[in-house]
């Protein structure tokens, strides 16, 4: 071959190199990653300098320094290969959750994806939805080797519609994912294996389910002010998860979600308002379907931009001189004072309308699960049991009764390793399997039919 092409091809692919890192630093990131691209400037310029110098200098130098450039550029891209399969990539519950809802729109047009409250609590304009698109197929999340999905009711929650038109309701559940439902089937979740142990034992009880993923306590408030039914409600069952105080920091800065905390008349009628809330989850269904359509569409691509980057060779070096430990969530002490007043005004709620309130406690089960426990980890869980003991200290000191699922309760039949899907060994998922929910919801009737025998 000659050497003369072989300088053009090498020069030319320098200057390929050095253009599409410009692209990548300066017109797609606009300059904000810039500092992410000074190695790849300096390595393209040094190339660029190279291919010019190549041909200035003799044959044979040419040559060995081409070998010793294909060389290095091959062992670096065999190195990124194997770090990308050697990798643990995390696994979330949202993962394939766009391609199985392509697959399924083809057999019903009248599908949705559940749309987590994590960022709604950024919207600040009325309709602020408490739930999901009303009656429709909703799709949530895969943690057991199927994508669970529900039929929304008419104001968006997961039941049977036909729950609303009950003469009463004999147990109301509020809460985040946990109540929800998250990644099993309805009749698998709390609400869901309540409803089984009393048709096994031929009582007739309507079971409401008012919790929604993300939900934080302030959410979980809102949504009795706006759906609960005073009059036919005879209790409520408050599912608290360690994580719902951390929510609640979030939630505290959603000016129409403290509406409901430091105004006693608010309302948004939400009631009234299903037609407003479903056009406004449409639209942002459809804005969050073609963002995420795109991505998927490009996915190749991306796949094929992040090898020519070598970012899991990038990420290996980065990892092994910064290391990255998680952020501890310290929570603020005018938090808890929100959390009290909450359960306060719900606790009140209550009374006034003859109602019994439960406060179901789920610890974050993710904590026994530490195979070698780091000075991190230690912290981590240290900072969980100060958290969940000033969470009982304020549902103790507002006389609210207490169903506190620890890890002796969970494991009376079972280990909580057989409760939990897992990703990889050491690593659980989110959520409770259907033994799980079955076990969660077994301990509330048990316990609760012990208050009120006393």
């Amino acid at each position: 071959m000659n050497d003369k092409f072989i300088k053009i091809t090498f020069l030319t692919f320098s200057a390929v190199l050095l253009s599409y890192t410009f692209y990548e630093s300066e017109i797609k990131y606009l300059g904000k990653e810039r500092s992410e691209y000074t190695l790849y400037y300096i390595i393209c310029l040094l190339l660029l300098t190279l291919s010019i110098m190549a041909f200035k200098i003799r044959k044979e130098l040419f040559l060995n320094i081409t070998v010793v450039f294909v060389s290095v550029f091959v062992s670096l891209n065999i190195i990124n290969i194997y770090l990308y399969f050697s990798d643990n990539q995390i696994i979330t519950s949202k993962t394939g959750q766009l391609e199985y809802y392509l697959k399924e729109k083809v057999k019903n047009n009248k599908l949705s994806i559940t749309l987590s409250s994590k960022n709604a609590v950024k919207d600040n304009s009325e309709p602020f939805a408490l739930a999901d698109i009303s009656l429709r197929k909703t799709i949530m999340c895969n943690e057991n080797g199927y994508f669970s999905y529900f039929n929304s009711d008419r104001y968006g929650f997961n039941n049977n519609d036909k729950f609303w038109d009950s003469n009463s309701i004999d147990y109301l559940l509020v809460g985040d994912s946990f109540t929800h439902g998250a990644c099993v089937y309805e009749k698998n979740s709390i609400p869901g294996n309540m409803r089984k142990i009393f048709n096994e034992n031929d009582e007739n009880k309507t079971i409401l389910n008012l919790g929604y993923s993300g939900n934080g306590p302030l959410r979980e408030y809102a949504t009795l002010k706006e759906y609960l039914n005073t009059k036919k409600t005879k209790r409520i069952i408050w599912v608290f998860y360690e994580n719902d105080i951390n929510d609640l920091m979030q939630e505290t800065n959603n000016n129409i979600l403290m509406n409901y905390l430091n105004n006693n008349n608010f309302s948004q009628n939400l009631l009234s308002r299903q037609d407003e809330i479903d056009n406004k989850l449409k639209e942002k269904f459809n804005n969050l379907y073609t963002q995420k359509k795109k991505e998927y569409e490009r996915r190749y691509l991306s796949k094929f931009y992040s090898f020519l980057r070598l970012n899991y060779l990038k990420k290996f070096i980065k990892k092994r001189i910064y290391p990255e430990e998680k952020k501890i969530k310290f929570v603020k002490q005018s938090t808890y004072e929100d959390f009290y007043k909450i359960m306060f005004l719900t606790k009140k709620l209550a009374s006034d309308n003859n109602i019994k309130l439960y406060f179901v406690k789920i610890p974050n089960y993710s904590r026994f699960f530490f195979p070698n426990k780091t000075k991190h980890d230690l912290e981590q869980y240290f900072q969980q049991d100060r958290q969940s003991k000033k969470i009982i200290n304020i549902i103790n000191k507002l006389n609210i009764p207490l169903i506190y699922i620890d890890k002796n309760k969970l494991e009376t039949k079972k280990l909580i390793k057989d409760l939990v899907p897992f990703r990889t060994k050491n690593s659980p998922m989110g959520h409770f399997n259907e033994d799980g929910y079955s076990v969660v919801a077994n301990i509330i009737l048990k316990e609760i039919k012990k208050f009120e025998s006393q």
